[in-house]
């Protein structure tokens, strides 16, 4: 299954109330073309006007070079949404897939039967091939008449 925003809204709202317990504002879903990453959750970091941190522009993204088992594509989606919750609820992790991840994560994987893990191997994964090939036809007429494709 490759991503799509809509199919992405949706799982979203759906693990959102599930897993999450409806706490998590809607954020933008972009679509890439990434070929080393399937998701991620990006955020700028800057100061505000007292010096406090705060992260805006957030967003999930999805490359769509890729083709996943539908469940795959879920637990990726769940993978990033878990960055997003720990970033929403200000929680303090020990780098990107640190302690705390790992914990909700484990609680997810066991409560809801999910299989997310901390990296997607994207070398296993067949890309798709979504750039269109250019195909040349000629017809050539020879000085003796005959013609030739």
């Amino acid at each position: 299954m490759i991503a799509t925003v809509a199919y992405i809204k949706e799982k979203f709202d759906e693990f959102n109330q599930l897993i999450f317990g409806g706490e998590l504002p809607r954020i933008p879903i972009v679509l890439g073309r990434a070929t080393r990453v399937i998701g991620s959750f990006a955020y700028k970091a800057r100061r505000n006007f007292w010096g406090k941190k705060e992260y805006v522009d957030l967003k999930l993204r999805f490359s769509t070079k890729f083709d996943l088992p539908e469940n795959e594509l879920q637990d990726v989606i769940i993978h990033e949404m878990i960055h997003y919750y720990i970033r929403f609820k200000g929680l303090k992790d020990e780098g990107s897939h640190g302690p705390i991840y790992v914990k909700i994560m484990n609680e997810i994987n066991q409560k809801f039967c999910r299989n997310i893990t901390i990296k997607q191997n994207t070398k296993e994964v067949g890309l798709v091939d979504t750039k269109p090939k250019q195909r040349i036809i000629a017809v050539l007429e020879k000085k003796d008449g005959t013609v030739g494709i």
